[in-house]
């Protein structure tokens, strides 16, 4: 990709969901990624969980009414390892720094790409979210947007 577009990378397990097994969906989940999608030039899934179980996760939630449709052909990126660093922005074939990563974990993404994380804490039982946490995320993303207009892509 050569665009200099906006790309918004989304961890699954403990930061969209519960977990792969439990598949708890995070409050205000569905309107936090029509956000992702109306304000990024791309939108994809990087996560631990392998390809094949992730896409099952994105169906099943967009069936049930948890994401929206466009899930489910999205881009899906498998970090391999859980090794620390594993999440590197390179693996998405752009600049680093047009990158956004919104994940639990600081210690997946190389130390030279931590301040592209927008770290939010594990979702986990009790499960008492109120939906508050994506919405300071998408917050925390017009700010980005805003200093960086340039970026914006509207779909």
């Amino acid at each position: 990709m050569t665009s200099d577009a906006l790309v918004i990378a989304l961890d699954l397990e403990g930061t969209l969901i519960s977990h792969a097994s439990t598949m708890v969906p995070r409050p205000c989940l569905f309107e936090f990624l029509t956000f992702c999608h109306q304000n990024a030039g791309r939108v994809v899934f990087m996560s631990f969980v392998d390809e094949e179980r992730g896409r099952q996760i994105l169906n099943q939630m967009s069936d049930q009414g948890h994401m929206p449709e466009w899930v489910r052909s999205a881009e899906y990126f498998h970090a391999q390892g859980g090794r620390p660093g594993a999440k590197d922005l390179r693996q998405l074939g752009v600049d680093p720094e047009q990158t956004l990563l919104v994940d639990d974990q600081p210690q997946v993404l190389p130390r030279e790409q931590q301040h592209r994380l927008i770290r939010v804490p594990e979702f986990r039982e009790p499960f008492d979210d109120d939906g508050a946490v994506l919405n300071d995320v998408m917050e925390r993303i017009r700010q980005k947007l805003e200093k960086f207009p340039s970026q914006v892509v509207r779909w």
